[in-house]
């Protein structure tokens, strides 16, 4: 379940699953920031942007949860909690 010790395939593949949960909340964050809400229109992504305080908790959020349901959900059949279940 280590990281470290998947092969390198796996590892690109969980950083850019990270790298896209990323964006996914940096679009939800803005999406739900007064900056979107009072201007209706995607040309203000641009000065939302401009303010990090604002949004960083979003794509941070993302990153971290999709990379640990990448964690869990894709380990390896041989590891993990079931192995002795999978196994027989």
């Amino acid at each position: 379940m280590n990281p470290l010790h998947w092969k390198r395939e796996r590892q690109h593949a969980w950083i850019v699953i990270s790298l896209t949960g990323a964006i996914a909340g940096l679009l939800f964050g803005f999406i739900h920031s007064p900056f979107f809400a009072i201007l209706q229109a995607w040309p203000a992504f641009g000065a939302w942007l401009s303010f990090p305080g604002s949004y960083w908790p979003w794509p941070t959020f993302g990153f971290l949860i999709t990379g640990f349901l990448e964690i869990e959900l894709g380990s390896d059949p041989g590891h993990g909690k079931n192995a002795n279940l999978e196994r027989t």
